[in-house]
């Protein structure tokens, strides 16, 4: 069950805010960003924050961003620093957090602006990402206690398949022959890869919209609420999956994969893949995060989005 947005939340951010801090708030301005939280900006005497108050009890996994921080911070990986976290009351039913206010702008505006072309944020983001998946885990998959609880990331990834899909059930978008499909052509598309692929932490959203363009010109990632540990290429199959169906890149969808993969690639340095073995992985991933969307559109009833990748899992699996 999610805590949805009403009036009265502008004033009790206010005052979570100034209690916590210990300082008289200014303005508590709410963004338009966030799926998983409500963003605010907040103006302060001490200075300028962001507080994200929690619309979901059980995501992201408390424990999971706290952790995040401290390997961040051992890593020495730029990012927003977490001031406050909590996921009790009194203020709001899931808890909040609070983290610095990074100066700088939007990677999608920065674009938009000129500030940056497509390809220079495809090569900075992995740059930083670089770093980000040189923090190991023992094991893939969600928050358990830790970050990572299977020895083998395709069998968790056939099981968060199975499980996605399942969540269509009575609904006229379920398709039972599909959900196996899916699990087998898995199978055969990243099996032989497998013991060249270990866990990392990966970021999982990392596209321009939740990173910063800093006055300084450096990116920064924010919103780590879908990390999780996974295969470095989860992130990157992230950036081609959405930016194959940017119109503004006027191409073709595969065409713009291969520009976005190749001013990734030339960023994030040399990898132990081939580009055939890139594709393919690629392929892979780009199906479970077509199977995992299908869930979340449901809920809300975004019928529009929900065909679209209902059509997409049906193209790269094969069908007819």
């Amino acid at each position: 069950m999610k805590f949805r947005y009403n009036k009265t939340l502008d004033a009790k951010v206010k005052k979570a805010v100034a209690a916590v801090l210990k300082t008289e708030v200014l303005t508590a301005q709410k963004t338009t960003d966030g799926e998983v939280n409500h963003v605010y900006k907040v103006e302060t005497k001490k200075g300028i924050f962001i507080a994200r108050i929690f619309k979901n009890k059980y995501w992201p996994e408390d424990g999971k961003l706290q952790w995040i921080e401290r390997q961040l911070r051992k890593h020495k990986i730029p990012h927003a620093k977490m001031l406050y976290y909590t996921r009790k009351g009194p203020h709001f039913p899931y808890g909040f957090m609070i983290t610095e206010f990074i100066e700088g702008k939007m990677a999608r505006l920065a674009i938009e602006n000129g500030d940056m072309t497509r390809e220079q944020f495809y090569a900075e983001v992995a740059k930083t990402l670089r770093k980000v998946h040189r923090i190991k885990t023992k094991r893939f998959g969600n928050w358990k206690n830790g970050l990572g609880h299977s020895s083998s990331f395709v069998k968790e990834w056939q099981e968060k398949v199975r499980i996605r899909i399942r969540e269509l059930k009575g609904s006229k978008y379920y398709d039972e022959e599909l959900e196996e499909r899916v699990v087998i052509l898995l199978g055969k598309l990243l099996t032989p890869l497998e013991k060249k692929l270990k866990p990392v932490l990966t970021h999982g959203d990392p596209g321009n919209d939740n990173c910063i363009w800093t006055n300084d010109k450096h990116l920064v990632l924010i919103d780590w609420d879908n990390a999780l540990a996974a295969i470095w290429l989860r992130d990157l199959a992230d950036l081609t999956y959405w930016g194959s169906y940017a119109k503004s890149l006027g191409r073709t969808g595969e065409e713009r994969r291969k520009k976005i993969r190749r001013a990734f690639l030339k960023g994030y340095g040399k990898v132990n893949l081939t580009p055939v073995e890139i594709s393919r992985v690629e392929k892979a991933l780009h199906m479970y995060h077509a199977v995992n969307l299908m869930p979340y559109y449901n809920d809300d009833k975004r019928w529009k989005p929900l065909r679209n990748a209902q059509k997409r899992i049906y193209e790269l699996a094969g069908f007819p």
